[in-house]
Parts: C-alpha cells; structure tokens; sequence
C-alpha cells in the first residue's frame, strides 16, 4: 500500500526524497530536522532542502522555535487547493492556445504546404 501511496505523491510532483519525509510526518508527527532524517532514510545534508521544497509546495509547515520543527499539512485540504490551482493553470493554457491558434491558422493558411508529389 505505501509504493501505491508514493507512485500517487510522485504523480502529484513529489522527488522521492520528498515523498519520503512527507510519510514520516504523517506516521510520526511532529520532527525536527535530525530525527526527520534519521526516520525518513532522507540524508541529513539533504533534509534541510528537502524541507523547504516541501513548504514551498505547501505540505508541510514549521514551528516557529529552536529547533526548527516540522509537521504535515493536511493531505486532502493541500490536494483539493492544488487541484483548484491545476484548473486555474488548464483554463489559463485552454485561453492561450485559443488565442494563439487562431493566429497560427491564418499564417498556415497562408503557406503552401507541399504535395506529396511535390516531396518525392
């Protein structure tokens, strides 16, 4: 169950390195960054990158202390926002083509694409 669980974070952009101390915030609770590495098998001088990608991206966030401690987002509330921001990004792209296509015909209509005869 956990491969299909991280096949589904990898789809969702998470690297493995991710994925992996992701799965051990929401095993293990709350971390700090050595016990989150020793947990989660992700190197200690990766963990501390490997943790801000993963605030950025919005899965997890940190106790403002000494020292710094990490816990997970809620995984249906971040999923749900980032499926909302998918949508946003796929209408955006769905408006860009429209507008670009139209333009892009008319110059190809313009052009005079080759026979086949004319090819060989």
């Amino acid at each position: 169950m956990e491969n299909a669980i991280e096949d589904l974070l990898h789809d969702l952009g998470l690297c493995k390195y991710e994925r992996k101390a992701y799965l051990t915030l929401l095993k293990h609770g709350p971390q700090n960054y050595k016990s989150l590495s020793d947990l989660s098998d992700v190197p200690y001088g990766k963990i501390y990158s490997v943790m801000e990608r993963l605030a950025e991206k919005g899965w997890t966030k940190s106790l403002n202390q000494r020292p710094k401690i990490f816990y997970a987002t809620d995984p249906e509330e971040h999923m749900y926002n980032r499926l909302l921001e998918m949508k946003k990004e796929m209408a955006s792209l769905e408006n860009t083509i429209q507008r670009v296509s139209a333009k892009l015909k008319g110059l190809y209509h313009h052009s005079n694409p080759p026979s086949e005869a004319s090819l060989t």
